[in-house]
C-alpha cells in the first residue's frame, strides 16, 4: 500500500506508513474503477470543451490518483483551467476537492490557500454552501495547528448543525476518503 504523504510502498496489512507514520488508506475494491471513471470523464471533457467540467474532474483526479506527482499535475491543470475562465461551478468543486486533498495530506498551508481562493471567488455572489466548506477548511487547519479556540469549536458545531439542517453532508467526502 502506497503512502499518500511520502509515497513509500508499505507492505500489505500495515495500518500506518513505516516511514512517516501517516494512516494508510484501507484497500478499496472499487478505487481502480473510480480512477478509471475520473480519467475517462477528463478525456471526454477535453474533447467537448474543458471549460464546463474540466477543473472539477482535475480536482477529483487530485483526490483519486494513486501517485502524488499525478495528483499535483491534476491540481496544476485544474488551476490553469480556472485561470483561463471557467463556469462558476468549477471553482466551487475544484476548491472543495483541493481542500480535502490538502487536509488529507496535512498540508495546512495549501488547505488555507484553497479555502481562501474559494471565498475570494464567491465574494461577489456568496453561496452558503461554499462559505460552509471554506469555513470548515479554515477550522480544520486551525485545529491541525493546535490553534483552535473554544469559540472556533462553538462556531464549528454551529456550522455542522446548520449544514445538517440544510441536508448538506459537509464531512462526508473527507470521511469517505479516509476510509479508502
Amino acid at each position: 500500500m502506497r503512502c499518500i504523504k511520502c509515497e513509500l510502498e508499505n507492505r500489505a496489512g500495515r495500518k500506518f506508513c513505516a516511514s512517516c507514520g501517516t494512516a494508510l488508506p484501507v484497500p478499496c475494491e472499487s478505487c481502480g474503477f473510480s480512477l478509471a471513471l475520473a480519467r475517462k470523464g477528463q478525456e471526454i471533457s477535453k474533447e467537448t470543451g474543458p471549460g464546463f467540467a474540466g477543473p472539477i474532474l482535475y480536482g477529483l483526479l487530485a483526490l483519486v490518483e494513486d501517485k502524488r506527482k499525478d495528483q499535483e499535475a491534476a491540481l496544476a491543470a485544474g488551476e490553469a483551467l480556472l485561470g483561463q475562465g471557467s463556469v462558476g461551478h468549477n471553482h466551487f468543486w475544484f476548491r472543495r476537492y483541493a481542500i480535502e486533498r490538502a487536509l488529507l495530506l496535512e498540508d495546512l498551508n495549501e488547505a488555507t490557500r484553497q479555502a481562501d481562493a474559494l471565498l475570494a471567488r464567491m465574494s461577489a455572489e456568496p453561496l452558503a454552501y461554499a462559505s460552509v466548506v471554506a469555513e470548515r477548511g479554515h477550522y480544520l487547519v486551525r485545529r491541525g495547528l493546535g490553534e483552535a479556540t473554544e469559540m472556533d469549536e462553538d462556531k464549528h458545531r454551529l456550522l455542522r448543525a446548520t449544514a445538517a439542517e440544510a441536508g448538506w453532508r459537509i464531512d462526508a467526502l473527507g470521511s469517505a476518503l479516509r476510509q479508502m
